[in-house]
């Protein structure tokens, strides 16, 4: 059965089921009420033992929560009477070498904060560590003197009248010369240009051209140590330093300096020329000259002073001069 209300004039109406249509005219007003549909009725609330919490109805007042059951109290701790007093440090323990400090140690650590940053500098140093840097010390002064004496310290032919070579020549240098001096070994080199620069290398050298009659002169020495070279050895170490071949190396002899004497071909650093090596109190030296005439045409060789050219080669073959070695690395 359902009851509806007029909108209008308030008259109550019963219906035994709402109509078709939702609505319901008023017989005392005539007016049209609307009739709601009424809710459908929900069934019956199930067992409580069925019901989930997921579910409307669900009683959590049911739930029986586990009371946790009281803890059990404890009466002492275990006590073990061999484990009362102190006995040493645990097996293992990094601090077990230190020492229990004092009632009076504690209060001067409290006292004396700024203690701690100084803890352990007065430490002496481990043995090994001392000992270490003795042995090092040994090594590097052994080594020293190792090392001294592999490139010529203190030893040698030179004496306390050894020549200078450059402040000898110095003395007396010819008009249109200039004196070229390289690890205590110096000549007289014709004034000119630079004909070629050297690369930089062991050995320090020099080559020019003639102002005076357009001849090429080469000079270069180098520091050789204790070392001992026969002369195809002096040949090979030549060859190497021009970069090119030398021929022959027959036997010569300048100023009572024994060397070989031979003749550069097809060379990347020097033109065709005569090329004479020596080995003098542990110096190595080249020298060499290429005249203007040599290799020259007819009508070249009539324009060129002879004598000139003839006494350039002299002056400067001549004036090879070798003075004290310069003692090797360190001495």
């Amino acid at each position: 059965m359902l009851t509806v209300k007029c909108t209008q004039c308030q008259a109550g109406m019963k219906l035994q089921k709402a109509p078709a249509g939702g609505k319901v005219k008023c017989p005392r007003c005539g007016a049209i009420v609307p009739v709601r549909q009424p809710a459908a009725t929900k069934p019956a609330a199930a067992a409580a033992g069925s019901l989930t919490p997921d579910d409307d109805d669900f009683d959590f007042g049911q739930i029986n929560f586990p009371s946790a059951a009281p803890a059990s109290s404890v009466s002492s701790f275990p006590v073990n009477a061999a484990a009362t007093a102190y006995q040493g440090p645990i097996p293992g323990d990094p601090l077990a070498n230190q020492e229990p400090a004092s009632d009076d140690a504690a209060a001067t650590a409290v006292a004396h904060p700024a203690a701690e940053n100084t803890a352990g500098k007065g430490k002496a140093l481990p043995v090994k560590i001392i000992a270490g840097v003795v042995s090092g010390l040994i090594a590097f002064v052994v080594m020293f003197f190792v090392v001294s004496m592999m490139f010529g310290g203190g030893g040698g032919d030179s004496t306390a009248n050894a020549v200078n070579a450059g402040a000898d020549l110095s003395k007396n240098v010819p008009a249109g010369y200039e004196v070229v001096e390289f690890e205590g070994c110096a000549v007289y080199m014709p004034e000119g240009s630079v004909y070629r620069e050297m690369p930089p290398g062991a050995m320090e050298s020099k080559v020019i051209e003639s102002a005076k009659t357009g001849s090429i002169f080469f000079f270069g020495a180098m520091y050789n140590g204790k070392m001992e070279l026969d002369k195809d050895q002096m040949r090979k170490k030549a060859t190497r330093f021009v970069a090119g071949d030398v021929l022959g190396g027959s036997p010569t002899q300048r100023n009572g300096y024994q060397g070989i004497k031979g003749r550069v071909s097809v060379s990347a650093m020097l033109p065709d020329m005569t090329i004479e090596a020596y080995l003098v109190d542990e110096r190595y030296i080249l020298i060499g000259s290429q005249p203007a005439s040599m290799g020259a045409d007819v009508e070249t060789q009539m324009s060129i002073d002879r004598a000139a050219e003839n006494e350039e080669q002299k002056i400067f073959f001549d004036s090879l001069t070798v003075g004290a070695k310069s003692g090797g690395l360190f001495f």
